[in-house]
């Protein structure tokens, strides 16, 4: 168990000494209390065992800092400085770490970072625009996220790009949310696609700007395709969710671009159905 222990006074309003409390819930035994930076507030497992540490910081003079805590030795191995005020982490299955960080004024932002590679994606100058107040954080089993606005009354969806795709209205101040799927995994695949349901040959291949990724068969009943992107050492580039206008054409279309919302280089591409073995090779060159 790793329980975060901000180290609030409420008394002066102020935060001591950051650190994590290790503890074996099924003897008690007390493993170790662990520094870690200004305001611990939430935790993440990620790739590998690894502990992200989210601090949130004073609010003040000092900023966002995830610390990376290895849970076979105890010890911080990594620190990662994300800025703002994050708060609620979500990780997905490629190892991206999403971060609410409220945003109080116009837009709530959320943060995000590999959590694998410990570099930033998106941060307080690039931050996922949702509504005012980001606070609760989920993911579905498509890898869909949505964030709740404390202050716009709504919930967020939005893919692993930071794209937007709806905002649902709520009630007032919503905080936290959670997600009933009913969907069931194979491993890290979700069974949601019928077997007359093919992945075509892309087109144009090769090409420049974009390709179009075919889905032949039952398509028109099933919103929930999402194609994943790999590069030729099978890194994982980004996922793309069937949308709406695109499944009366039975397509999907890619723009070169990864999750982080860079354009990729030339080079070879794997399409992967999710939920399937079909997968379709492709050649960028720019």
């Amino acid at each position: 168990m790793y329980v975060a222990n901000t180290g609030f006074n409420p008394d002066a309003y102020t935060y001591g000494q950051g650190t994590i409390t290790i503890l074996n819930p099924q003897n008690g035994d007390h493993f170790a209390d662990v520094d870690v930076g200004k305001n611990p507030q939430t935790l993440a497992v990620g790739p590998g065992q690894m502990i992200n540490v989210v601090c949130t910081g004073n609010y003040f003079s000092i900023r966002g800092i995830i610390y990376f805590l290895e849970a076979t030795s105890h010890s911080v191995i990594d620190s990662l400085p994300i800025g703002g005020d994050p708060y609620w982490p979500v990780m997905n299955s490629s190892g991206v770490c999403f971060v609410t960080a409220g945003g109080w004024s116009d837009d709530g932002f959320v943060f995000c970072y590999d959590a694998v590679s410990r570099t930033v994606i998106r941060d307080e100058d690039n931050p996922i625009r949702v509504g005012t107040g980001a606070m609760g954080l989920a993911i579905d089993s498509l890898g869909m996220l949505y964030s709740t606005g404390l202050i716009a009354n709504s919930v967020t969806e939005f893919d692993d790009q930071g794209t937007v795709q709806v905002t649902y209205p709520v009630g007032s101040g919503p905080l936290s949310l959670t997600i009933s799927d009913s969907r069931t995994y194979i491993g890290d695949d979700v069974v949601v696609i019928p077997d007359n349901v093919r992945l075509g040959k892309p087109y144009p291949n090769p090409f420049n700007e974009s390709v179009v990724l075919p889905l032949i068969g039952d398509v028109d009943k099933l919103i929930d395709i999402v194609v994943e992107i790999y590069d030729v050492n099978g890194r994982y580039v980004c996922g793309l969710n069937l949308r709406q206008e695109q499944s009366i054409n039975r397509y999907i279309r890619w723009n070169g671009v990864s999750y982080a919302g860079k354009g990729v280089s030339s080079g070879v591409y794997f399409a992967r159905l999710r939920g399937t073995n079909q997968v379709a090779r492709m050649v960028l060159i720019k």
